[in-house]
């Protein structure tokens, strides 16, 4: 996660993008490499992650993403609630 949040504040450019450490006992590991899709299906994505980055910051400046951080369509676990998922 912190090498995502770092790309952020490096593809955003803006230094003043602070990261915040919260200390967990969670020691899952999200680490992910894409080599065995290219493989098996021969899929390469044509977006980087630094793309990605930056069409959400434009969005989000353009008003399109609606309250973010209480918004159940940008939380899985509200959302799954939302829809009595189990």
């Amino acid at each position: 996660m912190e090498d995502i949040a770092k790309l952020v504040r490096e593809t955003l450019g803006d230094a003043a993008i602070e990261l915040e450490y919260t200390p967990t006992d969670d020691n899952r590991s999200y680490h992910v490499n894409s080599d065995k899709i290219k493989r098996v299906l021969g899929f390469e994505p044509r977006f980087t992650i630094e793309d990605a980055i930056l069409s959400i910051a434009e969005a989000y400046k353009a008003g399109k993403i609606r309250d973010p951080f209480k918004n159940p369509l940008y939380s899985n676990i509200k959302r799954m609630q939302q829809l009595n998922v189990k």
